[in-house]
């Protein structure tokens, strides 16, 4: 990897599952989750405003008639991507309505503000976008009822989603609108319609997923308030159990900052036995010094052990790769932070000679420049006394 990896810090990576509220069992040990998914029955809707309705072609329905296919599809009028999606729904809709699709599009802002946008023109049409979508169902349900339901429900919080509905009130498929009817994904509405469609494998498939998901929430939940070491079990458990290499990388990435954020014995303890398992591979050591120096920065106070640990990797990341810029310009930073301008400076420079690629070049650059500003102005201060 060229260009070191600027992970995001470990509260931003958490910041989205907390958006989340999926009732969870409280035993963390439970092998069922309450959780909407795949074969789920779905529940019945409880929708307080029907603009549109394929102009009295589909009934305002709460419950799910049997035989019959729905789309149920969450969507915002600030959404751009749910936008985007609805002359594919209205598409979908002309197309299969008369195989006994309904499509039910589900809003949870206001009625005026939904109101207002569908009188809005359709870029490079004719149409409002009330005209485009008086094919198929649009709703709007303010008291987020449905949301709750659904979307909250499955651990889905991002839109547009869709859940779509088989023919016996069960949920076959949950996800983008623009993969309904997408060959290369399953063609999932047209084998439902023609019950050729696998519903027990791709469920098995999705609560993989969503088993993860709602496990990262409950870790979210737990660091929240401060129980560290449930939360390092749950990402134990979720790591011993996972078959996927670059998922189980990216937990134990998690763990690492976890610890990191405990500081003491736990946080050399987790340096150490990674840098020991990439004894080696300099970009794996630079991952892990670059991940110390990022949790470092946002410690309340310095552990000088810490440092030095970091420290310590990132010198084996630049005996291993000495002429990398993306290694030299880890250490720099560390010594940098451990209070080292004038070496912080000469590395830094090594770091900008050997940056070959252009972006890494200008990430090198710029660092530089700070810290030749930062010697100048010492330097100023020197003079002055």
């Amino acid at each position: 990897m060229s260009i070191k990896c600027r992970l995001l810090s470990l509260a931003l990576m958490f910041s989205s599952v907390l958006g989340m509220s999926v009732a969870l069992a409280e035993d963390d040990g439970a092998e069922e989750s309450t959780a909407l998914s795949i074969g789920s029955k779905a529940p019945a809707l409880d929708i307080e405003h029907w603009v549109s309705d394929g102009e009295g072609k589909f009934k305002h329905i709460k419950e799910f008639e049997k035989g019959k296919v729905y789309v149920v599809e969450f969507w915002a009028t600030w959404c751009g991507p749910c936008v985007r999606s609805m002359p594919h729904l209205a598409e979908l809709q002309e197309k299969y309505g008369e195989q006994g699709v309904t499509l039910i599009s589900i809003s949870d802002e206001d009625l005026d503000t939904v109101t207002d946008f569908l009188g809005k023109k359709v870029p490079n049409s004719n149409k409002t976008y009330g005209e485009l979508t008086s094919v198929y169902c649009l709703t709007t349900d303010p008291d987020r009822s449905v949301s709750k339901d659904y979307m909250e429900a499955a651990g889905q919080n991002g839109i547009p989603t869709s859940f779509l509905v088989g023919k016996d009130g069960h949920i076959e498929w949950i996800g983008h609108p623009m993969y309904l009817d997408d060959p290369e994904r399953g063609d999932v509405l047209k084998n439902v319609l023609n019950d050729s469609w696998d519903r027990e494998a791709e469920a098995k498939q999705f609560r993989k997923q969503q088993e993860v998901e709602l496990a990262m929430m409950r870790l979210s939940q737990l660091l929240g308030t401060g129980k560290v070491d449930e939360a390092l079990g749950i990402l134990n458990k979720l790591i011993d159990s996972t078959d996927d290499d670059a998922m189980v990388a990216q937990l134990k990435n998690i763990r690492f900052r976890v610890l990191m954020m405990q500081g003491g014995d736990a946080a050399m303890e987790a340096i150490e036995k990674m840098a020991e398992a990439s004894a080696d591979d300099a970009q794996q050591l630079n991952e892990i010094a670059w991940n110390a120096y990022q949790m470092l920065n946002q410690m309340p106070s310095s552990d000088e052990k810490l440092v030095a640990a970091a420290l310590g990797v990132a010198e084996k990341a630049a005996k291993v790769a000495p002429e990398d810029g993306s290694v030299l310009d880890t250490l720099a930073h560390l010594v940098h932070f451990n209070g080292d301008l004038d070496r912080a400076i000469e590395l830094q420079t090594k770091a900008v000679e050997f940056s070959a690629d252009p972006q890494l070049k200008q990430i090198t650059s710029r660092f530089l420049k700070q810290l030749q500003d930062e010697k100048e102005e010492a330097d100023e201060e020197a003079n002055e006394e």
